[in-house]
């Protein structure tokens, strides 16, 4: 990125380029510059999130106002999970494919938020892979999930050690569907009244793979 200013000293006297800062009030993150001319500075930015990042330039011991124009991250996305589908009972390790976590950010902390009670789950395993045909970085997280049903919303909490919380925008995770193995029936009593017992045996039943149903009969004949 390029900022334009004035009095940023000679292109070819770089030491008096002290530091270049941003951040919320432009300070925060330290970006890698060079001077191009006394009225630009080329910059690379290291790893973090946030928006409206205002900047600061320290040129031989002197630093600038705070800039009023702004830079921004891009946002947090989950772009896959996989397995797709798991059972219900939970315990599955899983693998969430993203953009913009900024795992390689020494102060923050990221974690996985899981349904609409946000349950923050600790990521077990980060990885950072770039695709070599189209130098594209996607970021990948493994969690273990906790027991559920249905589809439940999923989201990836970003969080700077000077309390900024950035969370990506919800991504749709579905448990398998209930899948019925055996049925077992027996006839028992209540008093004189008889009633069907079936024991369900399955998986996707929640953390139990055996369900239970209580039918009653008002006659029954054996």
């Amino acid at each position: 990125m390029l900022i334009n200013g004035g009095g940023f000293g000679p292109s070819d006297n770089t030491n008096l380029l002290n530091s270049v800062t941003y951040g919320p009030s432009g300070y925060g993150y330290t970006a890698s510059c060079s001077v191009v001319t006394h009225r630009q500075i080329r910059c690379n930015s290291v790893a973090g999130f946030g928006s409206d990042l205002k900047w600061t330039v320290t040129v031989g011991g002197q630093s600038s106002a705070v800039s009023t124009s702004v830079a921004h991250y891009a946002v947090a996305a989950i772009l896959a999970i996989t397995p797709a589908d798991v059972l219900t009972d939970g315990g599955t390790l899983i693998t969430i494919t993203g953009s913009h976590f900024a795992l390689s950010a020494s102060d923050v902390t990221a974690f996985v938020l899981w349904a609409e009670v946000e349950t923050k789950l600790v990521i077990a395993e980060s990885q950072t892979v770039t695709n070599t045909d189209t130098d594209e970085v996607v970021h990948l997280v493994k969690v273990v999930i906790p027991a559920g049903s249905g589809s439940i919303p999923v989201r990836v909490r970003l969080q700077s050690g000077d309390g900024r919380v950035v969370v990506s925008d919800p991504f749709t995770f579905t448990y398998k569907a209930p899948v019925i193995a055996r049925v077992v029936a027996a006839i028992s009593y209540q008093g004189a009244d008889p009633y069907l017992s079936l024991s369900i045996t399955g998986t996707s039943f929640g953390k139990n793979a055996v369900a239970y149903a209580r039918c009653v009969f008002s006659s029954l004949t054996l």
